[in-house]
């Protein structure tokens, strides 16, 4: 098994679980999903689309840095977004980015999720946190019974991975 790096710049916020920020193995690097939040761990621009895929931006940035690469690099996207009519202002942001570099990408609309620390809404006076998906959505294979997205409303992910920006929806039945 080849040697791996785990990349974990300073200047992002220190992972929260038992992960690292990218792992560069051989001339591959895997960045994890990121959000929009400042090395302080606050997140950045609150209902606002543009300014937090600037930051999303600027993580991924930072931590393909580190392992020797940029984002011309890129060769794979995932967009999770709270709200699919705010893919034109993401991708003007993406374009400012990218140039040239024209990455595969796929889009995933996904239901919002409260910012980091947030307290929970409550649920018509019942006092319940709104109800979690159970199976289904756009990546099954790496949810864990319990597990939850990131709570971010609005993010990209690096290359060929994803994971942001709350829960995927339940499939539509035909």
């Amino acid at each position: 098994m080849p040697a791996h790096t785990l990349l974990n710049p300073a200047g992002l916020p220190a992972p929260i679980s038992h992960y690292s920020n990218g792992v560069k193995v051989g001339n591959t690097i895997y960045v994890s999903g990121q959000v929009a939040l400042d090395g302080e761990g606050r997140l950045v621009g609150p209902g606002d689309v543009v300014a937090q895929t600037r930051q999303v931006l600027e993580n991924i940035r930072q931590v393909l840095a580190a392992g020797g690469a940029t984002l011309d690099d890129v060769v794979k996207v995932t967009v999770y977004l709270a709200d699919v009519d705010d893919r034109p202002r993401v991708n003007e942001v993406r374009q400012a980015y990218f140039g040239a570099n024209r990455p595969a990408s796929t889009l995933v609309e996904g239901q919002p999720a409260r910012p980091p620390r947030a307290p929970r809404r409550d649920r018509g006076g019942r006092g319940r946190p709104p109800p979690r998906l159970r199976g289904g959505g756009a990546r099954p294979a790496l949810r864990r019974p319990g597990a939850r997205w990131p709570d971010t409303p609005a993010a990209l992910s690096g290359p060929d991975f994803s994971g942001l920006g709350g829960q995927p929806r339940r499939p539509r039945s035909p």
